[in-house]
């Protein structure tokens, strides 16, 4: 004879536990091609074991916090990331793990590359000098969120003269023309690499940190040369390079900044 208390249906539901379902890690150097690598994780099976071997020392100690994942599994999540920018869940389902391991581990391999910026990145002793007396923060997520052509005049936002009223303020038009045109390319060839960049949702820090280590991961392809697939999204158009875009100009400082580099270099 049954309890009450066992044949009452709530009891029956409070009872009822749901099977875990265990999802096979994925591996994939033996599932996939190279080419498959490529359209996947943005490297190849040489470029990848290098990765493993440039960060084992600084992701080794991570096994814990990273739910037990070794050097490459890490490696192999964040590479995922980055490519796709797929939701965490999305992305843990893909590999076999949990949501929160894909977390942790976007965050510390994206720490790891971060801080490989200066092995892998050359600055100019002017603008690294001036890069480490004038550190700044981002204050908001949406701090420039208006158009393109509407960026204000700040002391570390140059913005190119309205009108150009002299030889040396045409020049620096023409330079920052050049510049934005170089820089807008590059932005554009990192976000056909690295889907991430074109709608980055994190907060600043980390999005700081996912955006330097897609940088750092762009020229150790590059030095490793790495093919660009062509699969995803081709770069923004650029604008006009003879003819500026039309900028406010809002700033006091930001006008004394920008007349201080034309006095000094143009």
């Amino acid at each position: 004879m049954s309890s009450p208390l066992s044949s009452h249906p709530s009891s029956q539901r409070r009872y009822r536990y749901r099977q875990r379902v265990y999802v096979e890690p994925t591996k994939p150097l033996e599932q996939y091609t190279t080419e498959e690598l490529y359209a996947r994780f943005r490297f190849g099976k040489a470029d990848i074991e290098y990765l493993v071997n440039l960060l084992w020392p600084k992701l080794q100690h991570r096994t814990q916090r990273s739910h037990g994942l070794s050097v490459k599994d890490q490696i192999f999540i964040a590479l995922r990331f980055y490519a796709c920018c797929s939701l965490y869940q999305v992305i843990g389902d893909y590999m076999g793990v949990a949501k929160s391991a894909v977390c942790d581990v976007v965050k510390d391999v994206s720490i790891a590359l971060a801080s490989l910026v200066n092995e892998f990145v050359s600055f100019q002793p002017d603008c690294q000098q001036s890069t480490a007396h004038g550190h700044i923060q981002a204050q908001a997520p949406r701090i420039l969120r208006e158009r393109d052509g509407a960026y204000p005049l700040l002391p570390w936002l140059m913005t190119p003269f309205l009108t150009a009223n002299t030889p040396t303020q045409a020049h620096f038009n023409t330079a920052h023309c050049i510049v934005r045109c170089v820089i807008e390319c590059l932005n554009g060839v990192l976000k056909r690499r690295f889907a991430c960049l074109n709608y980055l949702r994190a907060e600043p820090q980390k999005a700081c940190n996912i955006t330097l280590a897609c940088i750092v991961l762009h020229n150790i392809a590059t030095k490793c040369s790495v093919p660009l697939c062509a699969d995803n999204d081709a770069p923004e158009p650029l604008g006009d390079p003879d003819q500026p875009p039309a900028f406010c100009q809002n700033e006091q400082t930001g006008r004394a900044t920008r007349d201080t580099i034309v006095r000094h270099y143009f």
